[in-house]
């Protein structure tokens, strides 16, 4: 059963669970160039936002990553896991900072 993330270590298991997800996607169907697109941008997510822990609002966010229209365009949150979870790693990025370490 999945849950939205409360805190950083459930963030990063989870980028780590969709980074993981995404690359077999890749491998299993590589004709769709979408999900090099969207393992690129988690890569750089993971990188800024965990790595060297910057601090980018909603608007640097979007303005970065285009992984939000994305995920709109071609997946339907309501019934997709794999939709909600890239929702919710896109959305809690600019709130990295402030979650709980635990």
């Amino acid at each position: 059963m999945y849950k939205e993330v409360k805190t950083k270590k459930e963030y990063r298991d989870l980028m780590e669970d969709m980074l993981t997800e995404t690359g077999s996607l890749i491998v299993r169907f590589p004709q769709i160039g979408i999900y090099k697109s969207i393992f690129d941008q988690l890569q750089d997510i993971k990188k800024t936002i965990i790595v060297e822990q910057k601090e980018l609002d909603e608007d640097e966010m979007d303005e970065r990553y285009n992984l939000g229209g994305m995920i709109s365009k071609n997946f339907n949150s309501e019934t997709e896991l794999y939709s909600r979870k890239l929702e919710d790693l896109f959305g809690a990025a600019s709130e990295y900072y402030k979650l709980p370490t635990e």
